[in-house]
């Protein structure tokens, strides 16, 4: 069996959330085929042996993206991330490969291998609930701008869902996911594979009985939900933690509204670690926090840091799709119960880390590709439809 993953969004090697999702379900899934063939951003990647070719392409920014769907109606996302070079290409990978099975990473990649991919069995990875994402992001801001390109880049995840054709598998993050994309097409296969992580627990961890914690946020720093949690975190929270806490800023591509909330708040920037650096750096923090005042989907955050052996301070939008959480990660929206736990952290011991880690177990990726495969073989005609 040939497998093709299409993930335009994409870059290599995978630092962001959607990014390492994409990468550990192909490596995964991969198991089940004699050739997977993944599809980035700028690289067309063999698995499991690695090999790498590069590609044309890359990516709009994300201003010119943001025009050309107010003026033409598009998604954004398909502006920004799948220049014409770059659909070209693919288009002629999949004629000449002719894979038996097809997982596109999000739905507004689909219409554009639509005729192609009629050929193979189709499963389309929606990451999130596309239309609370983007009710979402528009209720969250006042720039008529990214309302006009929320309001057109919904129509078109909707106009796809309608137009998605019998037999289509969609694959979601959570139950909850899946129980709305059913409302809108019952229809089709509905599956859950959560968002998943490494198990990587750190070797050593901080003195939690330090006066002053070390807190910290990670994710991919251009996109418009982690300046609003890190917006969200500095007026509602750090009031209440900035005499108790150092607060530092982990990830990729920082916008200048980014650098402009660190210096103004005395937080520390660290850009486009490696992971042994990013590792290194993590045994030092006290906390991971995820500050979201809205969400869709899941946080592959949350099991990240559980994963490493860090206690989370969260939002209810930061935990959403996870159930049976560790007693580890606090989740409550006031900030003086984030304050208190900072106080009374003093007895973090081995104990609580291994429960934390236990949690994470049940999402290594290792486990849920493996789980997934074993109920849903990838070439079945008929899957079970998640219930």
């Amino acid at each position: 069996m040939k497998l093709f993953v299409l993930a335009p969004h994409c870059e290599l090697p995978a630092r962001d959330g959607a990014a390492i999702r994409s990468l550990e379900i192909a490596r995964g899934l991969s198991a089940g085929a004699d050739e997977t063939f993944f599809l980035a951003k700028r690289a067309a990647l063999m698995l499991p042996s690695g090999e790498e070719q590069s590609l044309p392409g890359g990516e709009r920014p994300s201003i010119v993206a943001a025009l050309g769907s107010a003026l033409s109606g598009k998604h954004y996302l398909v502006l920004k991330h799948m220049p014409a070079g770059w659909q070209q290409e693919v288009l002629e990978q999949i004629d000449a490969w002719k894979p038996d099975v097809i997982i596109v990473n999000f739905l507004w990649a689909w219409p554009m291998i639509a005729e192609l991919a009629r050929r193979a069995r189709v499963y389309i990875d929606t990451h999130n609930f596309d239309p609370e994402w983007w009710t979402n992001l528009s209720r969250n801001s006042r720039n008529p701008l990214k309302k006009l390109v929320c309001h057109y880049s919904l129509q078109a995840i909707l106009e796809t869902l309608r137009e998605l054709p019998a037999g289509t598998g969609l694959i979601h993050v959570s139950e909850r996911d899946a129980t709305a994309y059913r409302e809108i097409r019952p229809d089709l296969e509905h599956l859950v594979l959560p968002n998943g992580c490494t198990l990587r627990p750190r070797k050593k961890r901080p003195d939690y009985r330090a006066p002053k914690k070390r807190l910290y946020f990670l994710g991919l720093l251009s996109v418009q939900i982690s300046l609003d949690a890190l917006e969200f975190f500095a007026r509602e929270f750090w009031p209440e933690l900035r005499e108790h806490a150092d607060f530092y800023v982990l990830g990729g591509h920082p916008s200048a509204t980014v650098w402009q909330l660190c210096a103004q708040h005395g937080w520390q920037l660290r850009q486009d670690l490696s992971e042994e650096e990013l590792a290194a750096l993590i045994e030092e923090m006290h906390f991971a926090v995820l500050p979201f005042a809205y969400g869709a989907g899941s946080k592959l955050k949350l099991v990240d840091a559980c994963g490493r052996g860090v206690p989370v301070l969260a939002t209810e939008a930061g935990v959403k799709g996870f159930t049976g959480l560790p007693r580890t990660v606090l989740v409550s929206g006031a900030p003086a119960a984030w304050r208190e736990r900072l106080e009374a952290m003093a007895d973090f011991d081995d104990a609580a880390v291994e429960e934390t880690l236990e949690f994470a177990a049940r999402y290594s990726w290792q486990k849920l590709t493996a789980d997934f495969l074993s109920a849903h073989p990838l070439t079945e005609p008929d899957l079970a439809r998640v219930t």
